[in-house]
This record gives C-alpha cells, structure tokens and sequence, in this order.
C-alpha cells in the first residue's frame, strides 16, 4: 500500500495508505494535546502489533458507544476471552483492508505525545456486503474518537478529510452510524437513507441481512458526492439481481 513519492527537498519519502490520493500527515489541536495524524501503512499491518492496537481501539469505543447489547456483553469480565477473540477478529479485518486494497483504502490514526490513539477513521470501496459490491461507492466503516477526546471536532476533522479523497473517485459515500452519531453525520452531509422505491428496498433488505442493528441500533446513511452520477443503490441493485 505505501508508495514513494518525491519531496521539495528531492528525496525519496513514504506516502502513506492510500494509493490514489495519499493524505498526508496533519496536526489536530485538542484541549488536552496536539494530535499527530497520519495514514496507516501496510507495513503497520505486517507488524501485527499496530493493527491489534487499533483493532483494541475500535471494539473499547463501539462497546462505549453502543448501545446494542451484542457489543455491550463484553465488558463484562467473564467475555474477556470473547472480548480478545473480537479485538483479533477486527485486527484480521484491518489487515484485510489493506490486502484486497484498490488503491482507495484509507486509515487515519491520530495519535497523541505519548503515540496513544485518540481517534481513528478507516473507509474503502464498498464490499462489505457480498453482491452489492460496488467500486464507485465509498463506505465510510469505523469513525471512533477517544472518550476523554471528544468535543474537539476530531471526528469531524477525520471524517472530512476522508470525505475529500473520495470526491472524483467515488459518487456516493454511505456508512451506517450509531443512533446517537446520526447528528455528527448529518452536520458532514449524510443523511438518513428513505426507503422510497422496491428498487432501494431490495438493497435495504440484502444489508439489514447481514447487518441485525439496523435500525435499532444503528441507521444507513448516505451522501451523494456527484448529482450527475447513477446512485449507489441503483448500481447495487443491478449487482444483487446477477446474483
């Protein structure tokens, strides 16, 4: 996943993750302490230590942010081996990310002083769910910021950036949010998906599928990225029918 690149300076330096439109490093100030953000590399992930580390991140804040009991099961101490079998389940799908990555994946760290992480945003081409495929949708998957960390606009800074590297590569982005981040994601430029033709409920039927939260947990949401372009739902159809 990591590419070179050549610097004002003429010499060679790694540009992070994303092979298409490379982020580079950027500086958050918080209330707390500066923010160090940077795209994860595929090296990271080779290293296994960083992945677990961010995957660990992940599943602390969607078992504080959630409140759909299947998350919620291991904090109790006696699911403490089910709570590291999740941690290596996401640390495996991270390291996925990047294996079957088409050159559009990305993952934003943000790390503090001390190199803990504080926030993270991890999107990609949409293939989550398997016949709805689609490389023109970009699926926003975990946006998650610390708990002593929030109110600081991270998640917002994270998102956005994120968001700018799709636009002119994808023409919808789509994620599905916990019920109490909608407010978050409708300030980005989501909104929540209406379910208002057959078509667009088959692609809700096939997600809700695999996905059991929504809606009472989670929503779908979606944001065009190109008004000119077919919607992400009408493409997802025509895949869903092949197969």
């Amino acid at each position: 996943m990591k590419i070179l690149h050549q610097s004002s300076n003429n010499q060679n330096t790694v540009a992070f993750g994303s092979k298409n439109r490379p982020i580079k490093s950027f500086q958050i100030p918080t209330s707390k302490d500066e923010l160090s953000v940077t795209e994860m590399k595929a090296t990271d992930c080779k290293a296994k230590k960083e992945t677990h580390k961010l995957a660990k991140f992940y599943v602390d804040n969607f078992i504080d942010g959630s409140i759909d009991p299947s998350w919620k099961k291991y904090k109790d101490s006696a699911n403490k081996a089910k709570y590291e079998k999740k941690i290596n389940a996401i640390a495996d799908f991270i390291e996925g990310v990047f294996s079957k990555d088409d050159g559009n994946s990305t993952v934003l760290v943000a790390r503090d002083s001390k190199n803990k992480i504080r926030g993270s945003v991890m999107t990609y081409s949409f293939d989550e769910i398997k016949g709805l495929e689609d490389p023109k949708t970009f699926y926003l998957d975990s946006l998650a910021v610390d708990k002593s960390y929030r109110h600081n606009q991270i998640g917002t800074i994270l998102a956005n950036k994120s968001l700018e590297t799709a636009k002119g590569i994808f023409t919808d982005a789509v994620l599905t949010g916990y019920n109490k981040a909608v407010p978050l994601y409708l300030k980005l430029g989501f909104k929540v998906s209406e379910i208002n033709c057959p078509t667009k409920k088959a692609v809700f039927n096939k997600i809700v599928e695999t996905r059991t939260d929504i809606p009472k947990y989670t929503q779908l949401m979606e944001m065009s990225l190109d008004e000119k372009a077919t919607r992400w739902w009408k493409r997802a159809y025509k895949n869903l029918k092949r197969t």
